[in-house]
């Protein structure tokens, strides 16, 4: 048990009250007997599969009468989307106590089995979810005592920092309790308290913040660079949607009132499963508990300090690679006019299968060809002329837009060799020293754009007017040499080239999971998410 501050509750004996033990396990499983899926597929007998047709749970949805109904098929998901469904002949209903003995003991009566389907062993579940969550028609919290501090805590760790402190988890867990567990109101107290919002605070404690969780840190940085794709978001609307209800679960097409949801020019990103490159992947956390535990300390200081970092439970090394390769292959890849530009994502349709399917082909549809997506309808499948790989366009690919960045550095650039040669024009041949103090200045100024882009503005604001060296003016060193033989603007497509090259390797330092740092560094925060250290010697 805690307090409503996240303290533990001791006993008289001194030590912590516990809130469940392996009794209560059981009570509240034979709780949840009897439950099984609500939907399911309706068997299609001989669906087209290939190479022979099969019987296939991809038909209609209907109700499910089977207790021991499988999961059905991956695309077809009536038995995942739907409620799940109490079948009386397989349910407990004797009576049920949680908690005995116990803070929130709570005792569930025996019932009957009626004759109205799923209504008692129902009515059980209900009484269990009062009794761990508070009756939701209730005015006032009247649920179990630990609920509103354990949920408070987590939210809390999500949103703003991994360790708050006692005044704001109190204040966070009255606000639960005050609205009975209105999740909308908590998160406004979490997001909107004093902690999460004082600058000095985040400066200042050591506690404050959190690391950012691979997978948001990743989309932040394709965010930040201003990444698209060739795959408008608009296609799914206006693309015929050529299948039957036994080829696809999807049979109409994107939703006009949802794609008004996006703003204009809205594109697609087909990231098909980043758990090898980036550690996470959206829907795919590998238990119920997540890809990190809530308490989990990272050895060393942290753990010397009693503070806990769940995010770092997943930054093992080889993780840490995965991800630093993750983000350098994003930033440095090859950009237009490069032919397929970019990094390939999920292709929109693989053909290498086919390429020895004994003439056999597969017939890319003909709207697929018109949006540019494949270049052929069909390709040669004895590999003579043509490959799979030939015919597809790959305007799937992420490329980092680079724009803004590359017209800063050559403003910046241009600014700072007029000013070298002021009130004289600048020669058509400027001197080496000159374009050097330019391209220096231009490096400079695009760093501390990234540096704002990704944290906040922390390097120029801890190291900005430190002497050297410094991490800061080492990035500024390490990017100039890249390079490095100054072309000038006369020479257009070189000199944006080299500005491109100046501007990812900016881009790569500023956004790298984990940087060269000092001990007691910390990153300034918005509301909702803030850059930390996670442990000495690196920063988030």
């Amino acid at each position: 048990m805690r307090h409503q501050d996240g303290s533990l509750q001791l006993s008289t004996s001194g030590l912590p009250v516990s809130t469940y033990d392996q009794t209560d396990i059981t009570e509240l499983a034979r709780v949840m007997t009897g439950l099984s899926f609500g939907k399911r597929n309706a068997t299609v007998v001989g669906a087209p599969t290939y190479p022979t047709a099969t019987n296939q749970a991809i038909g209609a949805v209907e109700d499910n009468t089977n207790f021991f109904q499988g999961g059905g098929h991956r695309f077809w998901q009536a038995s995942w989307v739907n409620p799940m469904k109490m079948f009386d002949a397989y349910h407990d209903f004797a009576a049920k106590t949680l908690f005995a003995g116990k803070a929130g003991a709570t005792t569930i009566p025996a019932r009957t089995n009626n004759t109205t389907p799923e209504s008692e062993g129902n009515a059980d579940v209900i009484d269990a979810l009062n009794a761990l969550a508070g009756n939701p028609a209730s005015s006032t919290y009247n649920g179990h005592p630990n609920t509103p501090v354990f949920i408070s805590r987590l939210l809390i760790q999500r949103f703003t920092t991994s360790n708050p402190s006692a005044g704001y988890l109190y204040r966070v867990t009255q606000k639960y309790k005050d609205t009975n567990g209105n999740l909308g109101e908590v998160i406004k107290a979490i997001l909107l308290d004093y902690e999460a919002r004082n600058l000095n605070t985040a400066d200042s404690v050591v506690a404050s913040g959190k690391v950012k969780e691979p997978l948001l840190h990743f989309t932040a940085m394709i965010r930040a660079v201003k990444s698209y794709t060739g795959s408008p978001l608009a296609a799914l609307n206006t693309m015929p949607v050529a299948f039957t209800a036994t080829e696809s679960p999807v049979t109409t097409a994107y939703p006009a009132t949802e794609l008004a949801k996006f703003p204009a020019g809205a594109v697609r990103f087909r990231f098909f499963d980043t758990t090898g490159s980036v550690t996470q992947s959206p829907q795919r956390a590998p238990s119920v508990f997540n890809w990190f535990l809530p308490d989990y300390v990272m050895p060393g200081p942290l753990a010397t300090a009693g503070l806990f970092a769940p995010e770092l439970q997943v930054a093992t090394e080889s993780n840490v690679v995965n991800v630093v390769n993750s983000h350098y292959n994003i930033l440095f890849t090859s950009v237009p006019p490069t032919v397929k530009a970019g990094r390939g994502l999920d292709d929109y349709l693989n053909l290498a299968s086919y390429r020895s399917a004994a003439g056999v082909q597969l017939t890319v549809p003909t709207y697929a060809v018109s949006a540019g997506y494949f270049s052929a309808n069909t390709f040669d499948p004895a590999g003579a002329t043509t490959q799979p790989g030939d015919i597809n366009n790959q305007v799937d690919n992420l490329i980092p837009k680079f724009d803004d960045l590359i017209t800063l550095y050559t403003n910046t650039y241009t600014t700072t060799l007029a000013a070298q040669y002021a009130p004289a024009a600048v020669p058509a041949t400027p001197g080496t020293t000159q374009k050097q103090a330019a391209h220096a200045e231009a490096v400079k100024v695009v760093l501390d754009q990234c540096d704002l882009l990704f944290t906040s503005g922390y390097l120029k604001a801890k190291f900005g007017s430190a002497a050297a060296p410094n991490p800061r003016q080492s990035i500024i060193d390490g990017v100039n040499l890249i390079a490095a033989n100054n072309r000038h603007t006369t020479d257009p497509t070189n000199f944006t080239n080299d500005a491109r090259t100046r501007c990812a390797t900016s881009s790569t330092w500023r956004s790298a999971p984990l940087r060269p740092s000092f001990s007691n560094d910390r990153v300034p925060r918005d509301v909702v998410s803030s850059i930390h250290q996670p442990f000495p010697g690196f920063q988030t």
